[in-house]
């Protein structure tokens, strides 16, 4: 074989490296954390002040999860008026859950949620105390 065939064989290899990472890049499922990323964004300067808002209390929500019932215990640093819990994987928001917090409830809470798969988590919370807003956001590995 001559240097000929050599460079037609490499141009192919490469033609068909190609090829096959285009074919795979455009069924790859690209899923956004959110639906509303933009709206959520425009809203930064809210998110932001709900955040210092938790920053100053000191104390900061204590988290746990019960795999086997799976149950949701969260405990708040003041008492709570409202609120709500966002659960979502950063991976996959098929699997995204959200909460409502029992109104006028003390500083404990749990929640009973669908099973959570194992892995990394994202739990977003935002209450209201006091006539205060406060939001946080904590990491959870299931497994």
């Amino acid at each position: 074989m001559n240097w000929g065939w050599g460079v037609v064989l490499i141009f192919a290899a490469f033609i068909t490296m190609m090829a096959y990472f285009f074919l795979r890049a455009m069924t790859v499922d690209l899923n956004m954390v959110r639906e509303d990323y933009y709206k959520e964004e425009a809203d930064i300067n809210r998110t932001n002040q709900l955040s210092s808002n938790y920053e100053s209390l000191g104390k900061k929500v204590r988290l746990e999860f019960n795999t086997e019932r799976s149950i949701l215990m969260l405990e708040f640093p003041n008492k709570l008026e409202s609120g709500s819990v966002w659960i979502y994987r950063p991976s996959s928001s098929k699997l995204d859950q959200r909460y409502a917090l029992p109104v006028d409830q003390d500083s404990v809470v749990s929640i009973k949620t669908q099973a959570l798969l194992p892995g990394f988590w994202r739990v977003k919370l935002e209450w209201v105390s006091k006539g205060i807003g406060y939001s946080a956001e904590e990491a959870l590995q299931v497994n």
